[in-house]
């Protein structure tokens, strides 16, 4: 079990505990939690048309903070999604608790996103990008 400010995250289970000493369930990307999944990545990938972003090179801080603040329902809903917490225990937390959560979210799912999404980010790019223009009738 690892110590990260107070905050305890169980390498070998895909749990969190909080600074309450609250066990929270981390899970797995489901076909019932796909859909806000894509939806919170559409509406990334509109948001960073035009940008210079490398696939392997990954984001820069302040493009995914700014991608968070743009989606921070979406962002609330995965979190939620992917755990065993209601919505007002994730949003009446402490700071600290919610960054372990989203951690370690991203660590029990990061095959899933870097193995099977990431891959056709290029294609939902060109797609997403064909629909704008289709709907701006350029």
């Amino acid at each position: 079990m690892a110590e990260d400010g107070g905050v305890k995250v169980l390498a070998e289970v895909n749990k969190v505990v909080l600074s309450t000493n609250r066990e929270v369930v981390i899970r797995k990307v489901t076909l019932r939690t796909l859909p806000k999944v894509m939806e919170f990545l559409q509406g990334a990938l509109t948001d960073l048309q035009g940008e210079s972003v490398t696939l392997d090179g990954g984001l820069a801080p302040s493009t995914v903070l700014r991608l968070i603040a743009n989606r921070l329902e979406a962002t609330y809903d995965i979190l939620v999604s992917l755990t065993d917490m209601s919505k007002d225990e994730l949003l009446d937390g402490e700071m600290d608790d919610a960054v372990a959560i989203a951690v370690k979210v991203w660590e029990v799912n990061r095959d899933f996103f870097t193995q099977k999404i990431v891959p056709l980010l290029p294609t939902l790019a060109v797609a997403q990008a064909a629909k704008a223009e289709d709907q701006t009738g350029q």
